[in-house]
C-alpha cells in the first residue's frame, strides 16, 4: 500500500471512529435529548435559560446571553454566564468557546455535556457545575469595556469610596408586595446609573431610564414553572419591597411625590413614581426618603400621593403640608424640614393629634 492510499484509509478509519463514538444532541418540547434519551428539561428564552433536572428539580443551572457593541469598538461582543440558582455565583465563557452550531443553545448544551461535564446521561452533575464555578475567570462585561483596566488604576481607598457611595441593590434576597401579594426571592434595584456603570456588575436587559422606578426579582419558591420566576415590578404599582442588610430589613415605597420638581411633572400628568426608601412606618403613615434629592417626605394613608418637604421656601412648605395632613402645623414654622428628626417629629404628632 502506498503512502497515499494508506493516508485516506487512515483518515477514513478516524473518521468513521468520530462518527461512531459522537453523540446526537436535540433540544425538543423543552428537554434535552442525547443519542434520543432525555437527560434534562430547559425553559426561557434565547437570553436567559433554566436548565433542571428530571429526577430531582431542585437541582438547576441558569445560562443567560449577552450580545453588546461597546464604546470605541465596532465589533459585537458575545458571551454566556454560567449562574446558581440565586444568581450569587456568576462565571462567564465566551461564545467563541462554545462548541460551534448554528442553533446556539444546541452549541452551549453540547459544551455543557462534553467540555465542562456539568450535563452527563444521568442529568445535572452539580458537582461538576460546582468546579466549574470556581475556576476563577475574568467579567467579559468589565474586560470588553475596559473596566478591569480602570479598577486596576484605581488604589483600595477610591474603590471602597466607590462600593461605600453606590446606593444600588444588587441581587438581595428580599421580598415584594404588589397589592395583597407577597414574592419572595433575590432583588436587584438601579437608583444611580452613574454608580452601577462604574460598578461592574450587570443587570439583564437594563435600560438607564429606569433608574430608580424598575425592580428585578428573581423568585426561589420552589415548584414553581421558570417562566414565572422573574417578576419585574413598576414603582406605579404602590408596591413596597425590603432587602435584607446584614441582620436587618431595609424596605422602600413605590409612590410618586408631590411637591419639587417631580411633583410639578406629577402635576401636570407625568408619571414620577419612584421606589423611596422607608425611614418610618406607623399607623398607616410613612416617612420615605427621596433617591433623588435626598429629600424627606410623608405618605398617609387617606392620600395617593407623599408630600415632599419644601426646604427652600419654609412658608409655603407649611402651608401646602396643612393642606396635605388636613391638620394644623404652626407649631413646625422655625423647623429644619431637611432634617430627618423633624420628618418623625412631624409623623409622630400627626399621628397624635390629626390622625383619625
Amino acid at each position: 500500500m502506498n503512502l497515499r492510499a494508506f493516508s485516506l484509509v487512515s483518515i477514513l478509519f478516524l473518521l468513521l471512529g468520530f462518527q461512531a463514538s459522537a453523540q446526537k444532541f436535540k433540544l425538543k418540547k423543552g428537554q434535552v435529548l442525547v443519542d434520543g434519551v432525555a437527560i434534562a428539561a430547559y425553559d426561557g428564552d434565547n437570553y436567559n435559560t433554566v436548565f433542571t433536572d428530571l429526577k430531582d428539580t431542585s437541582k438547576k443551572i441558569i445560562v443567560t446571553y449577552t450580545a453588546k457593541t461597546f464604546a470605541g469598538s465596532e465589533t459585537r461582543r458575545q458571551w454566556v454566564t454560567f449562574k446558581n440558582e440565586d444568581a450569587s455565583k456568576k462565571s462567564d465563557v465566551k461564545l467563541e468557546d462554545l462548541k460551534f452550531s448554528l442553533n446556539f443553545r444546541k452549541g452551549l448544551v453540547q459544551s455543557m455535556f462534553l467540555d465542562f461535564k456539568m450535563l452527563t446521561m444521568e442529568g445535572l452533575d452539580m458537582q461538576a457545575f460546582s468546579e466549574f464555578m470556581s475556576v476563577d475567570r475574568p467579567n467579559l462585561e468589565d474586560e470588553y469595556s475596559g473596566k478591569n483596566k480602570k479598577a486596576d488604576a484605581l488604589n483600595a481607598d477610591q474603590v471602597t469610596a466607590l462600593e461605600k457611595d453606590d446606593i444600588n441593590i444588587y441581587a438581595r434576597k428580599g421580598f415584594v408586595i404588589v397589592g395583597e401579594e407577597k414574592k419572595e426571592g433575590v432583588i436587584t434595584m438601579i437608583f444611580d446609573d452613574n454608580a452601577f456603570q462604574k460598578s461592574g456588575h450587570t443587570v439583564l436587559k437594563y435600560n438607564p431610564e429606569e433608574e430608580g422606578t424598575y425592580l428585578r426579582l428573581f423568585s426561589l419558591e420552589k415548584g414553581v414553572a421558570e417562566t414565572k420566576r422573574f417578576l419585574g415590578v413598576n414603582a406605579e404599582s404602590n408596591s413596597r419591597f425590603c432587602v435584607e442588610v446584614g441582620d436587618d430589613m431595609e424596605c422602600y415605597y413605590g409612590l410618586q411625590l408631590k411637591g419639587g420638581m417631580a411633583g410639578a411633572l406629577g402635576a401636570i400628568g407625568f408619571n414620577t413614581a419612584a421606589f423611596h426608601k422607608i425611614i418610618a412606618l406607623k399607623s398607616g403613615v410613612a416617612i420615605v426618603k427621596d433617591y433623588e434629592t435626598g429629600g424627606y417626605a410623608i405618605k398617609i394613608s387617606s392620600e395617593s400621593k407623599g408630600y415632599l418637604f419644601n426646604t427652600s421656601n419654609k412658608d409655603k412648605n407649611i402651608e401646602k403640608l396643612a393642606k396635605y395632613l388636613d391638620c394644623d402645623m404652626s407649631k413646625f414654622d422655625t423647623a429644619d424640614f431637611s432634617a430627618e428628626s423633624t420628618a418623625l417629629d412631624v409623623m409622630k404628632y400627626y399621628n397624635a393629634t390629626c390622625n383619625k
